[in-house]
């Protein structure tokens, strides 16, 4: 688990993660109003407007977006769908990138829209 937060400074930013797909990225919550989910990580495996689901290590989970706050990790490598179906996907399988914005932290309100939707978002 990597244990240091750093903030988004080079190509990997905020603006920059409103506009791309989710699905394959690791996340972590952060902050969340329902307690039990404090903590939770895993890989995005699916998307909705209102929810994320994540391959955890206990298990697939249905989490809605905008109760929780996001830690995402930008790998160096394309996370394949062959990954996510073998459960290959581990926290010591996600490598952070050389850049030093391999973390972002987000409010899940700023997701709680479709993939296509936040393409249109003016950033």
């Amino acid at each position: 688990m990597i244990a240091t937060t750093q903030k988004a400074t080079c190509d990997h930013n905020i603006h920059n993660i409103l506009k791309h797909e989710l699905i394959g990225l690791h996340v972590r919550i952060i902050k969340s109003t329902n307690p039990q989910l404090l903590h939770l990580s895993g890989v995005i495996i699916h998307e909705t407007k209102q929810m994320l689901t994540l391959a955890t290590k206990s298990g697939t989970k249905i989490i809605p977006k905008g109760i929780c706050y996001w830690q995402i990790t930008i790998p160096n490598r394309i996370i394949t769908n062959k990954d996510i179906r073998s459960n290959a996907i581990t926290t010591d399988t996600i490598h952070p990138t050389t850049c030093s914005s391999n973390i972002i932290d987000i409010n899940g309100a700023k997701i709680t829209k479709r993939s296509a939707e936040r393409l249109m978002i003016k950033t």
